[in-house]
């Protein structure tokens, strides 16, 4: 069997992680999201999106790749912290984490999680916690981050598609500070 690599996605990646993405969350989230929501995603749009940011990646915003060959089996992206309640240069965030539904358990979310920790502990040298944002509910992703350290915080309801989804933010500890 080939060895897993992890490497930065390019533009031309845009279509396997807009698929992968898709396939995620239709898994991952029903009957925490509405059926309507699931039904109504679009892998071409997503694609679409995420080629554009790809292109041209927000400033310090990095996606990686798990790959086994040529084969998608996860991605990350991460960068500084979004929210407006903490100081960008303390705080980087986990933007997203999504392995292929069929291969959880399997320690590939660890493995894509550890590195994107440790880039962002060495992209963000100032950084001294780690957060991301996971749909409230979502059992399976809430005890993954914990094993890993996270711990839960405050909560708050994101729009998306009309719906409103109600999302912990989680947090940990990237550097001692």
């Amino acid at each position: 069997m080939e060895p897993l690599r992890l490497r930065l996605a390019a533009p031309e990646d845009a279509p396997a992680v807009a698929a992968l993405h898709v396939a995620t969350w239709r898994r991952a989230y029903s009957g925490l999201v509405p059926d309507a929501l699931l039904d109504a995603l679009s892998v071409e749009q997503w694609a679409r999106d995420r080629r554009e940011r790809l292109a041209a990646p927000a400033p310090g915003v990095r996606t990686w790749l798990l790959l086994r060959e040529e084969a998608l089996l996860g991605f990350a992206v991460t960068g500084p912290a979004r929210d407006d309640d903490l100081d960008p240069a303390r705080a980087v965030e986990v933007h997203a984490i999504y392995v292929q539904p069929d291969l959880l358990g399997r320690g590939l979310g660890r493995r894509l999680l550890e590195h994107a920790l440790d880039d962002l502990a060495a992209a963000f040298p100032a950084a001294v916690e780690v957060t991301l944002w996971a749909l409230e509910g979502n059992v399976r992703a809430e005890r993954f981050y914990a094993r890993l350290g996270f711990e839960p915080g405050p909560r708050a309801v994101k729009s998306m598609g009309g719906h409103d989804l109600p999302h912990v933010r989680w947090r940990r500890v990237l550097r001692a500070g």
